[in-house]
This record gives C-alpha cells, sequence and structure tokens, in this order.
C-alpha cells in the first residue's frame, strides 16, 4: 500500500508592492531597444561590413536552429545541482539558448523582412515554452559550495531572457506571473543567500569571478522584476562590501576588493627608462588597476572583468554610470588584464616587465600574474565601446585584445554561446562586434556621480553587513547626513531626500538640467517625499553638448519581496509543515516557519493568546523558532519575521491539548505512547488513541474515528460498547488502524471527534509517521 502525507503548505502570496513597478526601463538589462534600432539601421544601410559579418555569424548560431525539447529532459528531479556531479551542464545550455533565442526575436520581431518576423516569433515561443518547463520542474538550486556559481553564471541569462521577451504576446500575464514568482523563490534566495552569506567564509575567501558573476545576476533580477531593493543590493556589492567583487573607492589599490593594485604609468615607465628598458606601458588615464584574479589565471581572471563589465553595462543602461565609479577607474583596470593578455607572445620584454604584485585574502596567497591560459576573451568590446566610443578614451590594449579574440574564430567576429556547436558554450555575453558596436562619439558625455542628503526621516541602511558573523545587518542616515552613492534603501516612508547629482571633471555646470519625472524642474538639486520606492533620473548637457544621466534607485522601507514561508511544528522528533496541532498533556513541541533568505532576517517576534482571547501578548524569544515545553493548556502562537527589506511575513499557530493519547504498537510488542516509530518491513503495525480525560472516557460520549492518508479517507468508525462476561462495559477495538504487513512507510491523520451528548463537539488531529526499513544482513 503506497502511502502520502498530507502536507499543509502556507504560501505567503507574491507580495511584490504594485509602488515599486514599471519604474526601470525595459529591456533595459544588457542590451535596450536603442541598441536593436541602431543595429538594425545599420544592418539596413549595408555599409558596416564588420557588422554586417557579425549579424551573419550571429544569425549561423546553432542555438537559433535547436528546436527540441532542450536539455531539460536529462535532468532528474526538482533541482539544478553543480557539484562533481551534478546536471548544471543541461540547465546552462538550455539557459543560453533561451538568451540566444529571445536576443533575436527583441532584434527581429518588427523586422520588415517577413522570413525574419516568422523566424523570431517561432524562437521566442520555444524561449517560452523551455522556461515555463523550468518553472514547473525547477524548484531549488543545490549541490556543495559551487551551486553559487548557477546563480553567477546563469542568473544573469534567465533574467536577460525574460527582460527581452516580456512584450512578446505568446507569453501570457499568468505564464510571466509565475515565471517572476520562480525567479525570486529559486534564483534570487540562492544568489542573494550567497552574497550574504559566502557559505560561512570570510569576505575574501572567493575569487572575484564568483562574486562579480552573482552581483551581475543580481542586478539583472532587480532591473527585471522593477525591484529597487534587489538593484541597489547588487550596486552595494560593486560599490561598498568588502568582498573581492567590490570597487569601493577606500579599496581601490589598497590590496583587497576587486582592483587591488594601482600603478601609474609614468613612474613605471620612467624606472624602466632608468635601467635601461625601452618598453613603455599605456594607461587611459594615467592609471593601470591589477585584476584580484591576475595572479590565479587568465580565463578566470578574464571571466570576472567580463561579469564585472556586464554589471557596469546594465547599469548604464539604467542611467547609472557605474563604469564612471572612482574617476573612471574600470577603464584602467581593462586595460591591464587586456595588455598583458592581448600582447604578442614574443614580446617576452613587455610581459616579463609586466607591473604586478603578488595577492593574499583572508585564506589564500597568489605569488606573482598568472601565464596559465593567456588569450583573448568575448569581453573587451564591451569596455571598448563604453570607454573609447562613448567617452572617447584611449583604450589600446583592450582593442588589441579584442583583435586577438576576433581573428581565433573564422568568422573575424567576436563569438558567442552556441556558435555552430552544441558543447560550445560561453558564461559571458559575446558577440560584442554586434552587440556593442556604437560609433565614435564627437562630443563626450560628463561622468556624473549621485549624492543624497536626507533633509528629514531616515534611512535604516547606506551599507549592507557583508561578515558573516557581523551583529550590525546596516547603518542608518538620519536626517541632515549626507551620503555619495546614487542607491539608497530602507528609507522610512515619508522621509524627505535630496538628490544633488554631481560633477566629476570639475568642469563648469552649464545649469542645463532636466528631471524625467518633471518636466518643470530645471535644477540641479531637488528635494523629493517619499511614500512609495521610486526611480528618478536627472539628464545634464555640457558644454560640448553631450547629455549624461544620473539615476537615483530610492526603496522605501517595507516594499519589496517577502519570499515564501512554510509553517512547520516539531514533535516526537518529526517534522510538520502544518500550522496547527494537537499534542499530548505536557509533551514538548517546536514551532517555525522555513525561509529561503534566513541568512538576512532582520528579527523575529513571538506573541501568544489563550483560545478564548483576541489580546496578543509578547514573548521573551527572538529566535527563529519557539520551544514549548511541558504544554497544559492549549493557546495560539504568532510570529512575525521582518526580512532585510523591511517586508513582513506573520504566521499563527495552533496548539492544543489532545483529547486523546497516541499509541503504536508494532508485532507483539508493547504499544508505546507516541506518533511517530521506525519498524521493519512486513511488521504487523497498530495504531489507536485512547481518550485520557474523564469527559473523553464518559459513556455518554460518542467518541469518532477518521483514518486519512494523502486525501483518501481510509474509514470512519464509532467507538460501541459490549458486556464482557462480568457484566463490565468494554470498549470494542474500532478506534484502531490495523495493518498486517507493512511494506512502505506509513504517513496518516488521524482526526478523532468527541461529541457530547448536549452535541457540543471537540476535535484533536494526529500525524502518525512510521518509517519502514529494511535490515541489512550482509556480511560486514
Amino acid at each position: 500500500m503506497k502511502i502520502r502525507l498530507q502536507i499543509v503548505l502556507f504560501a505567503v502570496a507574491f507580495a511584490m508592492s504594485l509602488s515599486a513597478r514599471a519604474q526601470f526601463i525595459h529591456p533595459g538589462c544588457l542590451h535596450t531597444q536603442a541598441d536593436f534600432d541602431r543595429i538594425n539601421a545599420q544592418l539596413a544601410a549595408g555599409d558596416h561590413p564588420r557588422i554586417t559579418q557579425a549579424w551573419n555569424s550571429f544569425n549561423d548560431n546553432w542555438l537559433l536552429s535547436n528546436l527540441g525539447d532542450g536539455w531539460i529532459t536529462a535532468i532528474s528531479g526538482d533541482a539544478i545541482i553543480r557539484d562533481s556531479g551534478g546536471n548544471f551542464a543541461h540547465s546552462e545550455r538550455d539557459f543560453g539558448m533561451c538568451y540566444i533565442q529571445a536576443l533575436y526575436w527583441a532584434m527581429k520581431h518588427n523586422s520588415s523582412i517577413p522570413a525574419e518576423r516568422l523566424k523570431a516569433e517561432t524562437l521566442a515561443k520555444h524561449a517560452v515554452g523551455l522556461l515555463n518547463k523550468y518553472v514547473k520542474k525547477i524548484k531549488t538550486i543545490g549541490g556543495n559550495s559551487n551551486f553559487a556559481l548557477v546563480g553567477c553564471f546563469q542568473g544573469w541569462q534567465v533574467a536577460n531572457a525574460g527582460e527581452l521577451l516580456r512584450d512578446f504576446p505568446g507569453w501570457s500575464a499568468e505564464e510571466q506571473d509565475n515565471f517572476k514568482k520562480w525567479i525570486y523563490d529559486v534564483w534570487y534566495s540562492a544568489i542573494q543567500g550567497f552574497l550574504w552569506a559566502q557559505n560561512g567564509t570570510c569576505p575574501s575567501h572567493y575569487q572575484s569571478n564568483w562574486n562579480t558573476g552573482n552581483a551581475c545576476s543580481l542586478q539583472a533580477i532587480g532591473i527585471y522584476l522593477d525591484d529597487p531593493f534587489i538593484y541597489n543590493e547588487a550596486m552595494y556589492y560593486l560599490k561598498q562590501s568588502d568582498q573581492n567583487c567590490s570597487i569601493a573607492e577606500d579599496m581601490v589599490g589598497s590590496g583587497f576588493g576587486y582592483l587591488v593594485y594601482k600603478w601609474d604609468t609614468e613612474k613605471i615607465n620612467a624606472q624602466l627608462a632608468t635601467n635601461g628598458i625601452k618598453t613603455r606601458y599605456e594607461s587611459p588615464l594615467g592609471f593601470l588597476y591589477q585584476n584580484q584574479e591576475s595572479t590565479r589565471d587568465q580565463p578566470h581572471c578574464q571571466g570576472a572583468l567580463g561579469c564585472q563589465l556586464q554589471t557596469l553595462e546594465q547599469a548604464w543602461n539604467q542611467g547609472d554610470n557605474a563604469y564612471g565609479w572612482c574617476n573612471q577607474a574600470m577603464a584602467g583596470g581593462v586595460e591591464y588584464t587586456a595588455g598583458f593578455n592581448g600582447a604578442d607572445d614574443n614580446d617576452s620584454v613587455f610581459m616579463k616587465n609586466y607591473p604586478n604584485m603578488a595577492w593574499s585574502g583572508c585564506d589564500a596567497y597568489q605569488p606573482s600574474i598568472s601565464y596559465a591560459g593567456r588569450s583573448g576573451a568575448i569581453i573587451y568590446q564591451m569596455a571598448v565601446n563604453h570607454y573609447a566610443n562613448r567617452m572617447g578614451l584611449k583604450m589600446p590594449y583592450a582593442k588589441k585584445a579584442h583583435q586577438k579574440t576576433v581573428d581565433s574564430w573564422p568568422w573575424g567576429v567576436e563569438w558567442g554561446a552556441g556558435v555552430n556547436s552544441r558543447f560550445n558554450y560561453s558564461d559571458l555575453c559575446g558577440f560584442g562586434d554586434l552587440m556593442f558596436n556604437q560609433d565614435s562619439a564627437t562630443v563626450h558625455p560628463t561622468v556624473l556621480r549621485g549624492k543624497i542628503k536626507m533633509v528629514s526621516g531616515s534611512s535604516l541602511s547606506n551599507k549592507m553587513g557583508q561578515y558573516k558573523y557581523s551583529e550590525e545587518w546596516s547603518k542608518a542616515l538620519a536626517s541632515g547626513d549626507s551620503i555619495f552613492t546614487n542607491e539608497l534603501s530602507n528609507i522610512l516612508s515619508g522621509s524627505v531626500v535630496r538628490l544633488s547629482p554631481t560633477i566629476m571633471d570639475g568642469s563648469t555646470d552649464t545649469g542645463l538640467w532636466t528631471w524625467d519625472d518633471d518636466s518643470t524642474c530645471t535644477t540641479r538639486e531637488r528635494e523629493v517625499k517619499l511614500t512609495k520606492s521610486r526611480i528618478i533620473r536627472a539628464r545634464y548637457k555640457n558644454a560640448a553638448g553631450a547629455v549624461s544621466t544620473q539615476m537615483f534607485s530610492l526603496h522605501v522601507e517595507g516594499e519589496g519581496w517577502t519570499g515564501v514561508a512554510k509553517p512547520y511544528y516539531i514533535s516526537d522528533y518529526t517534522t510538520y509543515y502544518d500550522s496547527a496541532t494537537y499534542v499530548k498533556k505536557y509533551a514538548n513541541v517546536t514551532l517555525g516557519i522555513s525561509y529561503k533568505q534566513g541568512n538576512s532576517v532582520r528579527s523575529w517576534k513571538w506573541e501568544k493568546r489563550t483560545l478564548t482571547s483576541s489580546v496578543w501578548n509578547a514573548l521573551s524569544s527572538t529566535a527563529s523558532t519557539l520551544d514549548l515545553t511541558n504544554v497544559s493548556t492549549g493557546a495560539f502562537y504568532r510570529v512575525t519575521m521582518t526580512n532585510h527589506a523591511g517586508s513582513i511575513i506573520t504566521q499563527e499557530f495552533k496548539v492544543d491539548v489532545a483529547d486523546v493519547d497516541p499509541y503504536i504498537a508494532l508485532n507483539s510488542n508493547a504499544a508505546v505512547s507516541t506518533t511517530s516509530m521506525s519498524t521493519p518491513k512486513g511488521s504487523k503495525v497498530k495504531i489507536y488513541a485512547t481518550p485520557n480525560s474523564l469527559s473523553g472516557k464518559s459513556v455518554d460520549a460518542k467518541r469518532i474515528y477518521k483514518w486519512v492518508v494523502g486525501n483518501d479517507t481510509l474509514k470512519i468508525d464509532t467507538l460501541t460498547y459490549h458486556l464482557d462476561s462480568y457484566g463490565t462495559k468494554v470498549a470494542d477495538l474500532s478506534d484502531t488502524l490495523s495493518i498486517a504487513s507493512l511494506d512502505s512507510c506509513l504517513e496518516c491523520t488521524l482526526i478523532f471527534l468527541r461529541v457530547t451528548s448536549g452535541g457540543s463537539v471537540a476535535t484533536t488531529t494526529y500525524h502518525f509517521n512510521v518509517p519502514v526499513y529494511v535490515t541489512n544482513d550482509l556480511i560486514p
């Protein structure tokens, strides 16, 4: 007999605040509508041979012709697993395919060529169908510590695919809503959990590609879901954390974070000249910045740089010039890595004298720059497009490294995921010659930086707690305080903030300011009262006529996703997912709710009220669980959890003292008062419950036993009596569930009803659990 436990699950409704919706630019992760318009115009003009060549390469991508069921069919179970023997390779190919097919649809669904429109429709349907399958099948991301690399390298693809397909009419509103819930529950949970806790390690334990990749995915998720809090989280990790993805100002060049060492090229060149060495090193702004992974190996070094650039590009597409952070230091960071990897193999003098220092983290040491895996990579055109084409900086090393990359590919352009083989897969977006190919600007925008002053009210955080064991999860920003930042979270509703875009190059302010949300405001500074989360953008036209954008992402405390929580209780060493239970008198029980973002919960509050009262009284416990000992009377209990966004989940429990005591008897052994007992396969099992009170034992009371397994009722018995040989009333054993030979695990529910002569009903519910095992009789 196959028996399943009926599990009652509590799921908080999809609670993303409507006030935080529709504020980001869409599409606005790695690609925008302006990109697609530009590319289509370039292709139509036919006077950009390299772009035409890049389109032909992209259009020949194997992933655009694969319309099968995908590799999801090879995934058993409901989890994506990354460890030594995991199934992640199947999903990474599927998500790469969804991203590429979604990208084609975004570019060509409005094409004037019927064949391109038909192909776009076909590809979009396939991508949506595959994403829907993953939503239904995959419930979590798991494995050993390498689980974090799934979110790192596939999270941005999943979010970008959703972003590109959000307006596809063949993806229903219901399907998209389910997809968004899935992104929150599966992807955000895994990515945020890793970035927050670092698997319990110190902040600099993980090499930078782990954190840069997860921050990139976190940011893409925030944009796709219109969630300012999640977007701000990603930018906090990039700009303020003490992890190896950070380009925090006080860490750049200090030996910590992402850009670990700062090299003044003029000083280096002068020293080399003194030593008779004619090699000179170049840099866009006079400095080169050493990448944290440069001393590990070059594939990981360039992979981390690619993730970092994708994050900066996504920010730029929203009006947040993270490329310009720390005086455009990342330009020097790109050139450092590109110079070493793009150098001629026979230029030993250049490489031998390449500036570098050893790097050491909290539990790692790398002695010098690594020659392992020197090569091109599909990352440099994105940097060339921004720093050279948009900003007018000289990027000779990045251009050379990009050319080295395209020279290695038969098409003569930058490649990406899929290309011409089912086995080719890229953790990065690639296709730079097609997607990141703006003409060099004749005038260049001014680099801006955001400044926020709290005029009144407060913000609970301007920095995220990064240490696993830190007692302080945030730092408050009080009335009158100012901070140089574009992102601010946990602002108390009703607070007034002053937004001040700041010119970073010292040029004279032209006074030509506009604000996207208020056409009447033309001043540089403005004050805003916040009652809901908002994205606000200022635009500035400099003396050359170039326009810069400064985005402010402002999150109001309490808005955002609460997550999915499941109530449970532990009784007799067994966990049951339910919010109501009956226990034996003087028994112990533990209450709690499972929550995937447990590392970043701000507070737990427990309260109690009697069964007949409506007044809640606070308890002293502030833990995630509540231990109840020697329960003698029934009561209601309530837990209120506040997460790191200030969003709240509340769950009530009912704990009542049972009207009957549970018993399990195995074979010929004496019965034991319990609800859980393991037994050998084939055992004879009896389960029953006997009244434990005078009213329950009264012969005038009617006792009904209902035995339930899953959704099926096995039987309903009414207890009767007979007279024994002495004339004494004896209860018949119709209160017992008997199984002659138990061959599989038994999980069932007893619902006991005591009906008094006056018609009142008292109900007791017990969950019984009898696991079955097979004795191992093998010789050791």
